[in-house]
């Protein structure tokens, strides 16, 4: 009976924990696994003087009182020992490795973010039971299934890919390959003087440069709006000889990534005019009409106090809470635009006071 309960505790060790380290070939022990290549601990009966072990898998014969024994391929084999006191046998069954397999399809755009799709192609004598990934740039997952799935790297560099799967028995194998170059996308900033790229007459003469210097072997490609381009880092200064917005495109290219930056030149003649009523009431409100292309107004009313309100319906108008301090002409100065183009106009206004009066003639 004692012989018996080591014997059922050897085969449950041996189920749980597959590994050479707990295979032991003993007396009592019915069957015993591994993973191939596996290699098995023989120990003969302590009375037993004579010794002869056959391991079933046409290796020569062993006739020593314990040692060891690499099963190399898998299988089911039936070790067997014949010695002084008796003899026994024991099963010992040498489950395959599974085989990793996968592949990696990358986007034809290698830039961060570069995200490639993993597809497991792993096969296994047993049903596999966890696959553990690792992608080479400090993150890994593992899944209980084999189903495709994707990874996105977020930082430059070069990268191999490890699949490690394990089956149902503990048996486990791993494989690394390919190269999944990731590259950094180059940043484009245009940069100019001056830096407000506007100007009221033509020609206007701004220069134009790289703001980020590029990485080794950037190309670039300047697109001045104006038949006129470059690719040049520093292309220096271009020439607008006519009124108009011109979009300015800046690309810079490096390892097949792109980045664009856009400027707008504005060349623009300022037009401006300013009406009043002539004649407006003392203390009454009044409104002012502005025509511009110009988006800065400046306003002067010269003496009293005013607050200047566009209305809702026609924003062009504005809308003068005043109150002049007295009445007689007044001129009310309104500038618009910023550097450097600034116009000016004039508003000349007349404030009077109506005073009530009537007359009657008797007799009523």
């Amino acid at each position: 009976m004692h012989k018996q309960r080591i014997g059922l505790f050897i085969l449950f060790l041996s189920f749980c924990c597959p590994k050479s380290l707990f295979s032991q070939i003993v007396s009592g022990t019915p069957s015993i696994g591994g993973c191939a290549p596996s290699n098995f601990t023989f120990t003969a009966p302590n009375s037993s003087t004579v010794h002869l072990w056959n391991f079933g898998d046409g290796s020569p014969t062993n006739n020593s009182s314990s040692g060891s024994h690499n099963y190399i391929s898998a299988g089911t084999y039936t070790c067997t020992y014949t010695g002084s006191t008796g003899n026994f046998s024991v099963v010992v069954h040498v489950f395959a490795k599974p085989v990793p397999a996968f592949t990696i399809i990358q986007p034809l755009n290698s830039c961060v973010v570069k995200t490639v799709t993993l597809t497991n192609q792993s096969t296994a004598s047993s049903p596999i039971s966890s696959w553990q990934w690792t992608y080479g740039d400090g993150g890994s997952a593992t899944f209980a299934n084999g189903n495709p799935h994707t990874y996105g790297y977020t930082l430059p560099g070069t990268y191999s890919v490890s699949l490690k799967v394990t089956d149902i028995n503990g048996c486990d194998n791993l494989l690394t390959q390919g190269t999944v170059s990731v590259f950094a996308t180059p940043t484009a900033v245009i940069a100019s003087n001056p830096a407000n790229l506007s100007a009221c007459f033509p020609p206007f003469t701004p220069s134009f440069a790289s703001g980020v210097a590029g990485p080794n072997g950037a190309t670039y490609a300047w697109n001045f709006g104006n038949t006129q381009s470059s690719t040049l880092a520093i292309p220096g200064t271009i020439s607008y000889t006519a009124t108009g917005s011109y979009n300015v495109s800046f690309t810079v290219t490096a390892n097949g990534c792109s980045s664009v930056d856009n400027r707008v030149v504005t060349i623009s003649s300022p037009t401006f005019n300013a009406a009043a009523p002539p004649t407006i009431c003392l203390n009454a409100p009044f409104t002012v009409t502005v025509q511009s292309n110009q988006t800065f107004l400046n306003w002067n009313m010269g003496s009293g106090l005013f607050a200047l309100v566009p209305t809702s319906t026609n924003p062009s108008i504005y809308m003068i809470g005043s109150s002049f301090f007295n009445t007689g002409p007044k001129t009310i100065t309104v500038t618009a635009g910023s550097s450097p183009c600034i116009t000016t106009s004039l508003v000349n206004v007349n404030v009077q006071q109506v005073i009530a009066n009537f007359t009657a003639s008797p007799p009523y």
